[in-house]
């Protein structure tokens, strides 16, 4: 993989630690891995071109089609609180107002499994290149 920037992180630990793998088209990685928590938690935002969406969201432990992401700022709750740890990462203002842009088109899924949480807002805007975000964190 080539990020046109210089991830915070290698991608072997976003993958490790985010129980994913990550696509060779990604590009503007930006990552935040904390596995020393009490909770490890992988925090990631990259574009993707449209066509490897469905491969990378197989990869990364989704099912299903994403759902439009509803225009509260709860819809975006898993994804507040990083833009202090990760340069690129939308503020709690910034995501509030990403949340409620009628003109943005965000999809997004949660997924919960024994002992694991999976979060993911995709920014659909731009019709062929995608904003992904993500959080995956451990549960105790």
């Amino acid at each position: 993989m080539t990020p046109t920037a210089a991830t915070t992180v290698p991608i072997s630990d976003v993958e490790k630690w985010g129980r994913l793998t990550m696509p060779s088209s990604a590009q503007d990685v930006r990552a935040y891995v904390d596995p020393g928590g009490l909770d490890a938690i992988v925090v990631l935002t990259f574009k993707l071109p449209k066509v490897d969406l469905d491969s990378f969201l197989a990869s990364a432990g989704y099912a299903g089609e994403l759902q439009p992401v509803e225009d509260e700022l709860s819809a975006a709750a898993f994804f507040l609180g990083f833009s202090q740890y990760l340069q690129g990462w939308p503020s709690d203002a910034e995501w509030e107002e990403l949340v409620t842009d009628p003109t943005r088109n965000l999809m997004g899924q949660a997924v919960d499994e024994d002992g694991f949480h999976r979060s993911i807002v995709v920014d659909e805007t731009d019709p062929e290149q995608y904003t992904v975000f993500l959080v995956h964190f451990e549960v105790y």
